[in-house]
């Protein structure tokens, strides 16, 4: 089935690449190589689109590729449809190679060499024709970066992406940013990204966010780290939110908002009358068995604190751990919340404004966890 609608992908593009009227070239010129190529080639990915395995097709039209061949020695689709025609593999193997010395741009050509790799199992082969076919058609990467994604959920596979990244391939960063969104493929594109050098700003969020929310908390964590080491930040590190949830999510809307001042050295909360709900939260890695979280703030009116929480649950779980409001502290929040099955905690902030109150407001001065 991948071999198939890799096969459908190639030609369904290929024909998009073919403007010109094979017909009608037909018909000013019988002897028109280039045009009878062209209808071999439609005519076999019809009959693939009906059904048909790309061997049987290829054996169907095989005697106009020749035809094409003896007009137009150099016609790609004609040698593409003659390899898949070959009663074995290795005959299929030589034609490809020769018709690969005279032409490395065709993608029926690149997708017959493909298709060969794939059988072979030779993952280094599937990635490096991958490589050329994006490099000489982008417009495919819709139907060729889940085949990549796949490839690299395979462990084996991260020293020939490596490999190939060396080169910084212009489909690069948009493929690891489409990989990130692949659960099985997500870790290994963290590595990866690691390992290589790129020019998207959102790739890192996108990682951090992804890994977490494919319940990799470890691997968030890890990549979180590396993010701290290779790009130092000024921020306050209680108070940032470039690589939520390891840093703060905060909440946007017109109805609640959190948002971090204009010095850098608070997060501004405001919340609507007749509204509430989660106004910031992250994940914290839990090293003991409880976790102390004290807060500093200057939340207005002070009346409104039984209003506002500390709530806490194990990561990608819904059961609470704990929810304790900010009224009598004075200033300064301290609880303790039980983590002694969590390997990290979900901690957030809830606050929640009676319709007949007015608007809450103010600001989280510190936040620490330990």
């Amino acid at each position: 089935m991948v071999v198939l609608a890799i096969w459908m992908g190639i030609h369904t593009a290929s024909l998009v690449l073919e403007r010109k009227s094979p017909e009608i070239a037909l018909q000013l010129n019988s002897k028109n190589g280039k045009a009878i190529g062209r209808l071999a080639l439609q005519d076999f990915s019809s009959r693939v689109a009906e059904g048909a395995t790309p061997e049987a097709a290829a054996l169907a039209v095989a005697p106009m590729a020749r035809q094409a061949l003896g007009h137009e020695p150099l016609q790609p689709s004609a040698h593409a449809i003659l390899a898949l025609a070959a009663k074995s593999r290795e005959e299929r193997k030589r034609i490809l190679e020769q018709a690969l010395k005279l032409n490395r741009r065709s993608a029926t050509l690149l997708g017959t060499s493909l298709q060969e790799e794939l059988a072979d199992e030779n993952l280094e082969g599937v990635i490096a024709t991958l490589d050329i076919i994006l490099r000489v058609h982008p417009e495919m990467s819709k139907e060729f970066f889940p085949v990549l994604a796949g490839a690299l959920a395979d462990d084996q596979s991260l020293p020939v992406f490596e490999q190939v990244l060396a080169s910084r391939p212009p489909w690069q960063d948009s493929f690891l940013t489409t990989a990130s969104g692949v659960p099985a493929a997500v870790i290994n594109v963290a590595e990866l990204r690691r390992r290589v050098s790129i020019e998207s700003e959102n790739l890192d969020a996108l990682l951090v966010s992804r890994l977490a929310a494919a319940g990799e908390w470890e691997a968030a964590q890890a990549h979180y780290d590396f993010l701290e080491k290779r790009f130092p930040r000024s921020t306050d590190p209680a108070l940032r939110s470039d690589f939520p949830p390891i840093d703060w999510r905060l909440a946007d809307s017109r109805e609640k908002r959190a948002q971090l001042s204009r010095d850098g050295a608070a997060i501004e909360l405001f919340v609507r009358a007749g509204s509430g709900g989660i106004v910031m939260e992250r994940i914290f890695p839990a090293k003991k068995s409880r976790v102390l979280v004290k807060i500093t703030h200057d939340i207005q009116p002070s009346a409104q604190l039984e209003n506002v929480r500390l709530q806490a649950k194990c990561a990608g779980e819904g059961q609470l751990l704990m929810a304790q409001n900010f009224a009598e502290q004075s200033g300064t929040a301290s609880f303790e919340v039980p983590a002694s099955t969590c390997d990290f905690v979900n901690l957030a902030i809830y606050a929640r404004v009676p319709s007949v109150s007015p608007a809450l407001r103010g600001s989280i001065l510190s936040f620490k966890a330990e």
